[in-house]
């Protein structure tokens, strides 16, 4: 059962994400995913982001973090800590002016 498991973060699956934007069941499940668990008090990541728009479907519902292609491909933990250092932004606004323009590099998190 979720509610017993010791879980503060659920990860939508890119299976999910990506067909979002024309798959009217993954564009359902993923956006009672994201309010299930919200509603539950978790935070929601999702992977697989490659494209703006899915980037836009995920904000517009509130998800939380994503990760994936759109932001940047795998990186080594020393390359990671580069681009940190670098100051490259992962921060992800509360509203994305038509996702024209997309994150440096890495995860994001919506703030907020």
């Amino acid at each position: 059962m979720l509610k017993n498991l010791p879980i503060d973060t659920l990860k939508v699956d890119r299976s999910f994400v990506m067909d979002v934007a024309t798959d009217a069941n993954d564009a359902a499940i993923v956006s009672a995913t994201i309010g299930l668990a919200h509603t539950m008090g978790l935070q929601v990541i999702a992977e697989g982001v490659e494209s703006s728009v899915q980037l836009s479907f995920l904000a517009a519902h509130q998800c939380d973090q994503g990760q994936g292609y759109f932001f940047s491909p795998p990186v080594c933990a020393t390359e990671m800590e580069t681009m940190l250092r670098a100051g490259q932004p992962f921060m992800l606004p509360q509203r994305l002016p038509g996702c024209d323009t997309a994150p440096v590099s890495g995860a994001v998190s919506r703030t907020g």
